[in-house]
């Protein structure tokens, strides 16, 4: 049996960060697709649903919040971490109410993000594999 490799959405307008950030997760063997604006995201997330979405706050158009509430509305309820260069309470407070897993403040910390998203991953595994064991009872 393979196991499925993880699939993370990067949505940053920041070319620079962009890159990097996807060179980070190639090199942690996650298979990953990038973005630079909220709306030709949201027209994939609303088709796919990937593992894991890491967005930016502040993006032209449609800022990450938007995008994590639509997502939400439509019942889309993968793991979102919210990245932002404008932290504040108002902004973590908003996006934990409005069903964001995690903030994470720019620069961001690479350390920081592989446990967070080793974390969520072993969570879901554990999630994935009991519900699985339900059904063959």
């Amino acid at each position: 049996m393979s196991i499925k490799q993880k699939q993370v959405v990067i949505i940053e307008d920041d070319a620079v960060l962009r890159r990097g950030l996807r060179r980070f997760f190639d090199k942690e063997r996650y298979a990953v697709i990038d973005f630079e604006n909220g709306e030709d995201a949201a027209i994939k997330l609303l088709r796919e649903t990937p593992d894991l979405i890491l967005c930016d706050y502040k993006l032209p158009g449609v800022n990450g919040l938007e995008i994590l509430q639509a997502l939400r509305h439509e019942g889309i309820n993968t793991p979102f971490l919210l990245m932002t260069g404008y932290f504040s309470d108002e902004v973590r407070e908003n996006a934990i109410k409005n069903g964001a897993t995690q903030t994470l403040e720019k620069p961001i910390d690479l350390n920081l993000l592989k446990d967070s998203c080793q974390k969520l991953f072993k969570e879901e595994d554990r999630f994935n594999f009991k519900k699985s064991n339900l059904y063959k009872q």
